[in-house]
């Protein structure tokens, strides 16, 4: 689901997401195409809200992402 860029939330590059959660970048990747993650485009690269991909995993009951 992309977001419109906010420039209150500190967004960080797929590396960073996957280093956080432990995941794989074919994982995070999966997810972005699916939509069950958010994002934002800035120009040719994706950034991430930590706070909100946390929120998404666990409303999808991810909560092995917490540990």
């Amino acid at each position: 689901m992309k977001k419109n860029l906010d420039p209150n939330r500190e967004l960080v590059k797929a590396e960073d997401v996957c280093s956080h959660f432990k995941i794989s970048n074919s994982t995070l990747q999966r997810m972005k195409k699916s939509g069950s993650i958010p994002f934002v485009k800035y120009g040719k690269t994706y950034r991430f809200n930590i706070d909100e991909v946390q929120q998404a995993l666990f409303k999808q009951g991810r909560k092995r992402a917490f540990n």
